[in-house]
Protein backbone atom coordinates (compact mmCIF):
# COMPACT_ATOMS: atom_id res chain seq x y z
CA UNK A 1 0.00 0.00 0.00
CA UNK A 2 1.34 3.44 -0.94
CA UNK A 3 2.03 5.74 1.96
CA UNK A 4 3.12 9.29 2.77
CA UNK A 5 4.69 9.73 6.19
CA UNK A 6 7.00 12.05 8.10
CA UNK A 7 10.68 11.96 7.13
CA UNK A 8 12.88 10.35 9.80
CA UNK A 9 16.64 10.40 10.27
CA UNK A 10 16.94 6.72 9.35
CA UNK A 11 15.38 7.52 5.95
CA UNK A 12 18.29 9.82 5.06
CA UNK A 13 20.47 7.31 3.11
CA UNK A 14 17.56 6.36 0.83
CA UNK A 15 16.50 9.98 0.37
CA UNK A 16 20.10 10.85 -0.53
CA UNK A 17 19.99 8.26 -3.30
CA UNK A 18 16.81 9.84 -4.64
CA UNK A 19 18.33 13.31 -4.29
CA UNK A 20 21.42 12.35 -6.29
CA UNK A 21 19.32 10.77 -9.03
CA UNK A 22 16.86 13.68 -9.29
CA UNK A 23 19.35 16.53 -9.16
CA UNK A 24 22.20 14.99 -11.11
CA UNK A 25 19.78 13.97 -13.87
CA UNK A 26 18.57 17.56 -14.06
CA UNK A 27 22.18 18.76 -14.37
CA UNK A 28 22.10 20.56 -11.03
CA UNK A 29 24.97 20.76 -8.58
CA UNK A 30 24.96 18.60 -5.48
CA UNK A 31 26.36 19.95 -2.19
CA UNK A 32 29.84 18.65 -1.41
CA UNK A 33 28.79 17.87 2.18
CA UNK A 34 25.73 15.96 1.03
CA UNK A 35 26.08 13.25 3.68
CA UNK A 36 25.31 15.71 6.49
CA UNK A 37 23.13 18.13 4.51
CA UNK A 38 19.73 16.62 5.32
CA UNK A 39 20.52 16.19 9.02
CA UNK A 40 21.63 19.79 9.40
CA UNK A 41 18.83 21.32 7.36
CA UNK A 42 15.84 19.24 8.42
CA UNK A 43 16.66 17.99 11.93
CA UNK A 44 19.23 20.33 13.49
CA UNK A 45 17.69 23.68 12.63
CA UNK A 46 17.05 25.95 15.63
CA UNK A 47 13.45 26.23 14.39
CA UNK A 48 12.87 22.49 14.06
CA UNK A 49 9.22 21.67 14.75
CA UNK A 50 7.87 18.12 15.01
CA UNK A 51 4.46 19.37 13.89
CA UNK A 52 5.94 20.64 10.60
CA UNK A 53 7.92 17.64 9.32
CA UNK A 54 9.31 16.88 5.91
CA UNK A 55 7.64 13.98 4.09
CA UNK A 56 8.54 10.92 2.07
CA UNK A 57 6.36 9.00 -0.38
CA UNK A 58 6.64 5.19 -0.30
CA UNK A 59 5.41 2.86 -3.01
CA UNK A 60 3.74 -0.48 -2.30
CA UNK A 61 7.08 -2.23 -1.85
CA UNK A 62 8.29 0.32 0.71
CA UNK A 63 10.68 2.08 -1.67
CA UNK A 64 11.01 5.84 -1.26
CA UNK A 65 9.84 7.39 -4.52
CA UNK A 66 9.38 10.99 -3.42
CA UNK A 67 10.45 13.62 -0.91
CA UNK A 68 9.53 17.15 0.07
CA UNK A 69 11.47 19.11 2.66
CA UNK A 70 9.80 21.46 5.12
CA UNK A 71 11.75 24.14 6.97
CA UNK A 72 9.82 25.89 9.78
CA UNK A 73 10.48 29.62 10.07
CA UNK A 74 9.31 32.15 12.68
CA UNK A 75 7.90 35.28 11.06
CA UNK A 76 6.21 38.51 12.12
CA UNK A 77 3.37 39.96 10.05
CA UNK A 78 1.90 43.33 11.02
CA UNK A 79 3.27 42.94 14.53
CA UNK A 80 1.85 39.44 14.99
CA UNK A 81 3.97 36.31 15.17
CA UNK A 82 3.01 33.74 12.54
CA UNK A 83 4.07 30.16 11.98
CA UNK A 84 5.68 29.84 8.58
CA UNK A 85 7.02 26.86 6.65
CA UNK A 86 9.22 26.73 3.57
CA UNK A 87 8.67 23.83 1.17
CA UNK A 88 11.87 22.78 -0.56
CA UNK A 89 13.62 19.96 -2.42
CA UNK A 90 10.42 18.52 -3.91
CA UNK A 91 11.42 15.46 -5.92
CA UNK A 92 9.99 12.21 -7.24
CA UNK A 93 11.73 9.23 -8.81
CA UNK A 94 11.20 9.36 -12.59
CA UNK A 95 11.41 5.57 -12.75
CA UNK A 96 8.61 5.06 -10.21
CA UNK A 97 5.89 5.44 -12.81
CA UNK A 98 3.74 7.53 -10.46
CA UNK A 99 3.19 10.94 -11.98
CA UNK A 100 1.13 12.15 -9.00
CA UNK A 101 3.66 11.41 -6.24
CA UNK A 102 4.95 15.00 -6.19
CA UNK A 103 1.39 16.37 -6.20
CA UNK A 104 0.40 14.23 -3.22
CA UNK A 105 3.54 15.19 -1.29
CA UNK A 106 3.07 18.89 -1.78
CA UNK A 107 -0.64 18.54 -1.02
CA UNK A 108 0.31 17.01 2.33
CA UNK A 109 2.44 20.08 3.09
CA UNK A 110 -0.38 22.43 2.07
CA UNK A 111 -2.61 20.68 4.62
CA UNK A 112 -0.15 21.35 7.47
CA UNK A 113 -0.77 23.53 10.55
CA UNK A 114 1.38 26.45 9.37
CA UNK A 115 -0.07 29.94 8.99
CA UNK A 116 2.01 30.72 5.91
CA UNK A 117 3.58 28.39 3.35
CA UNK A 118 6.40 29.60 1.12
CA UNK A 119 8.68 27.91 -1.36
CA UNK A 120 12.18 28.54 -2.64
CA UNK A 121 13.56 28.01 -6.15
CA UNK A 122 11.45 25.83 -8.40
CA UNK A 123 11.27 24.64 -11.97
CA UNK A 124 8.22 25.14 -14.16
CA UNK A 125 6.72 21.74 -13.28
CA UNK A 126 6.97 22.51 -9.57
CA UNK A 127 5.39 25.92 -10.10
CA UNK A 128 2.42 24.35 -11.91
CA UNK A 129 1.87 21.90 -9.03
CA UNK A 130 2.12 24.74 -6.51
CA UNK A 131 -0.43 26.86 -8.34
CA UNK A 132 -2.69 23.86 -8.99
CA UNK A 133 -2.93 23.27 -5.25
CA UNK A 134 -3.98 26.87 -4.65
CA UNK A 135 -0.63 28.59 -4.23
CA UNK A 136 0.42 31.70 -6.11
CA UNK A 137 3.66 32.89 -7.69
CA UNK A 138 5.17 36.31 -6.99
CA UNK A 139 7.35 37.06 -10.05
CA UNK A 140 8.61 40.41 -8.72
CA UNK A 141 10.02 38.64 -5.66
CA UNK A 142 11.51 35.85 -7.76
CA UNK A 143 14.35 37.82 -9.27
CA UNK A 144 17.87 36.45 -9.02
CA UNK A 145 20.64 39.02 -9.12
CA UNK A 146 24.14 38.37 -10.35
CA UNK A 147 27.23 40.54 -10.21
CA UNK A 148 29.85 38.88 -12.43
CA UNK A 149 33.46 39.07 -11.27
CA UNK A 150 34.57 38.34 -14.84
CA UNK A 151 31.91 39.96 -17.10
CA UNK A 152 33.35 38.68 -20.38
CA UNK A 153 33.49 35.07 -19.22
CA UNK A 154 30.01 35.36 -17.72
CA UNK A 155 28.59 36.66 -21.01
CA UNK A 156 30.21 33.86 -22.99
CA UNK A 157 28.85 31.31 -20.54
CA UNK A 158 25.33 32.71 -20.96
CA UNK A 159 25.63 32.57 -24.75
CA UNK A 160 26.64 28.92 -24.62
CA UNK A 161 23.52 27.81 -22.72
CA UNK A 162 20.83 25.99 -24.71
CA UNK A 163 17.84 27.99 -25.90
CA UNK A 164 15.51 25.72 -23.92
CA UNK A 165 17.25 26.76 -20.69
CA UNK A 166 16.69 30.43 -21.52
CA UNK A 167 13.01 29.90 -22.22
CA UNK A 168 12.53 27.89 -19.04
CA UNK A 169 14.00 30.66 -16.89
CA UNK A 170 11.74 33.37 -18.29
CA UNK A 171 8.60 31.22 -18.45
CA UNK A 172 7.12 32.40 -15.10
CA UNK A 173 7.64 36.02 -16.17
CA UNK A 174 5.98 35.60 -19.55
CA UNK A 175 3.02 33.78 -17.98
CA UNK A 176 2.57 36.55 -15.42
CA UNK A 177 2.77 39.31 -18.03
CA UNK A 178 0.20 37.59 -20.21
CA UNK A 179 -2.29 36.93 -17.40
CA UNK A 180 -1.86 40.13 -15.39
CA UNK A 181 -1.24 42.74 -18.03
CA UNK A 182 -2.69 41.15 -21.13
CA UNK A 183 0.64 41.44 -22.93
CA UNK A 184 1.69 39.20 -25.74
CA UNK A 185 5.25 38.23 -24.89
CA UNK A 186 7.67 36.59 -27.30
CA UNK A 187 10.44 34.70 -25.56
CA UNK A 188 13.90 35.82 -26.68
CA UNK A 189 16.20 33.34 -28.31
CA UNK A 190 19.54 32.41 -26.89
CA UNK A 191 22.36 33.85 -29.05
CA UNK A 192 23.40 31.50 -31.81
CA UNK A 193 27.00 31.03 -32.87
CA UNK A 194 26.10 29.47 -36.20
CA UNK A 195 23.41 31.73 -37.60
CA UNK A 196 22.40 35.35 -37.42
CA UNK A 197 18.76 34.32 -37.21
CA UNK A 198 17.26 32.01 -34.60
CA UNK A 199 14.56 29.85 -36.11
CA UNK A 200 11.63 28.33 -34.30
CA UNK A 201 10.94 31.25 -31.93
Amino acid sequence: MEQIRAFRREDTPRVLELFRAAFLEAGKSVPANLETYFDRVFFESPWYDEELPSYIHLDRSGTIIGFVGVQPRPMVWRGRRVRAAVATKLMAAPSAGDSLAAVRLLGKVFAGPQDVLLSDLSNDAGRRIWEGLGGSTAPLYSLQWQRPVRPARHSLSSCARPRQDTRRKISPWTSWLRSSLGWRVIAPCAPSTTSARCSGC
